[in-house]
């Protein structure tokens, strides 16, 4: 009885030494590995549920006022003079742009930017403004402007559409 239970537990040992790089414990009860390079990668049990349909609209109709406010502002620059209304959802536009850079920024690339990203942007429209101070004694002049358009174009596009396609699609988190 003992030599079986010695032989029971050397067993449990001697696997847990091969597997001890390919997973965790939890998996390897289950008998369960997966490749060294996974080691840190979540298990496939903690998926999260799809939204229900009033998550979906949610989703959708926060897209839809995204992709509106993207629209108004470029109407309302592209007409020529812009208004005060314009320029205030510039503002804005450019208020949420800051604050959702470094989500929106990790979505067509794949990785993290971290908040790094939030201050080289923001070194960007500073020098955009002081090259036009230097240049035509204001500092809110067409270069700040035309980057301020391009940072508002690519965040609350591509937030836009993607909170569209996730109501649609119906993409759990």
């Amino acid at each position: 009885m003992q030599v079986a239970q010695r032989h029971s537990q050397s067993a449990r040992v001697l696997l847990f030494k091969q597997c001890a790089g390919r997973g965790s414990a939890a998996s390897m009860r289950d008998g369960l590995t997966s490749s060294p390079d996974m080691v840190d990668q979540p298990q496939e049990s903690e998926n999260l549920p799809t939204p229900g349909p009033i998550g979906r609209t949610i989703r959708m109709v926060v897209g839809l006022l995204l992709l509106l406010l993207l629209a108004l502002i470029w109407v309302g620059y592209s007409i020529g003079q812009p208004s005060s209304l314009s320029s205030l959802l510039l503002w804005l536009g450019a208020a949420y742009s800051c604050y959702s850079l470094p989500d929106v920024g990790s979505l067509p690339f794949g990785h993290e930017p971290n908040r790094w990203l939030q201050v080289i942007v923001a070194c960007a429209v500073l020098a955009a403004g002081l090259a036009d101070l230097i240049r035509t004694g204001d500092f809110l002049g067409s270069l700040q402007a035309f980057v301020l358009m391009a940072l508002v174009i690519y965040t609350i596009g591509v937030g836009g559409v993607s909170y569209l396609l996730a109501g649609i699609f119906a993409v759990p988190g």
